[in-house]
């Protein structure tokens, strides 16, 4: 069956309890009365919200309906039907968190704007929520972070401004195109999560223990990402792998340690490193499949050719490109030359949510 729904115009929709209000003819004024009346539906639910701007964001959000495994639970921004636009929803929690209700389950953001939500989160949710396509706009106040959930959450194609305290703090998340700015010391991890492919990571300033933290699950994968730190008094890690990790194709720079194997069983292997104290480390009791730390199949690259990664766009160089070997070329029968520049998207699938082909960036 497919969703239902529920349509809200912020400048000309009128919040009412007459029939056929809700519908894309007869718009609601706010997402907090829509969610009241419209809760989510068995097949699930998208509030599509129209009319917000960067200068003039919602901020009447109200209450989240509790979504679930079979009733998700979509906002999204649109101009004249649903799911039509990928301009921003830009949404306000006015100095505080926009959402704090930590027992709700499978909430879905696409395309939104996330701002002024102090110094904490822009939400805390449970399980099985995920942002598509979503800035977050690094609050009002000193050491705000972004969004915060429990189980199986996912951040795809996001952009992370001004991030000044942990990005997320729970391991069992997916990050997948990811742009993050950093500034500021934090004496923990920027990101924690279960899979990482094809993110960006820049750091202005500041020092932290580690960019990306993995947890114990019993498959994790870090692949194609490009981290550029700046250190300080803490550890100053890249990644902190744990047991069972597979590591390939990333690219750090400055880093005092590049790749911290702490876990047992991990495979790290043709990994690129430029201007890092330690390429890797690992403790006394690791077991690499293969490849062994500091293996030939590692690259320290030298003093030229390197890509501006201090910039939030960049090509890579022919010598990192060539050193990743098939993990940055195009898909089969691409003619076009080299298409993937480090945590952008390779194409537009066919079905589902329609990829932007570059990272989002306001």
């Amino acid at each position: 069956m497919p969703v239902t729904e529920y349509y809200i115009d912020v400048t000309g929709g009128t919040d009412t309890l007459d029939p056929g209000y809700g519908t894309v003819g007869n718009p609601w004024a706010t997402l907090s009365f829509a969610m009241t009346i419209g809760g989510a539906s068995t097949s699930g639910t998208r509030y599509n919200v129209k009319n917000t701007t960067s200068g003039s964001p919602h901020t009447t959000t109200g209450t989240l309906p509790a979504g679930s495994a079979s009733k998700p639970v979509y906002i999204a921004p649109y101009s004249t039907a649903a799911g039509d636009t990928a301009d921003p929803l830009y949404l306000s929690g006015g100095g505080s968190i926009i959402w704090d209700q930590d027992g709700i389950d499978n909430i879905n953001f696409v395309d939104c704007h996330f701002s002024n939500y102090g110094a904490g989160y822009a939400f805390n949710l449970d399980n099985k929520c995920a942002a598509y396509r979503c800035t977050f706009d690094g609050g009002s106040g000193t050491g705000a972070g972004a969004g915060e959930w429990d189980y199986d959450g996912l951040f795809y194609n996001c952009h992370f401004k001004n991030m000044e305290s942990i990005v997320h703090p729970t391991t069992d998340t997916s990050w997948y195109f990811n742009t993050i700015e950093w500034s500021g010391d934090y004496a923990g991890y920027i990101t924690e999560g279960k899979v990482y492919i094809g993110n960006r990571v820049k750091m202005a300033s500041g020092s932290v223990d580690a960019v990306f933290k993995l947890g114990y699950n019993a498959m994790n994968l870090v692949l194609s990402n490009s981290l550029y730190m700046t250190t300080g008094l803490n550890d100053d890690y890249g990644i902190l792998t744990q047991t069972n990790t597979v590591v390939q194709h990333n690219y750090i720079e400055n880093a005092a340690i590049g790749i911290y194997n702490y876990g047992k069983g991990g495979l790290v292997q043709d990994n690129t490193y430029y201007n890092c104290t330690a390429n890797h480390t690992t403790r006394s009791t690791t077991i690499n499949l293969k490849h062994p730390t500091g293996g030939a199949n590692d690259i320290t690259l030298a003093a030229t050719g390197l890509p501006d990664i201090a910039s939030v766009d960049f090509t890579p160089s022919t010598e990192l490109r060539d050193s990743t070997t098939t993990m940055n070329e195009d898909l089969s029968g691409q003619t076009t030359g080299i298409k993937q520049q480090f945590g952008s998207v390779l194409n537009v699938p066919s079905g589902g949510l329609s990829y932007i082909p570059r990272l989002r960036e306001e």
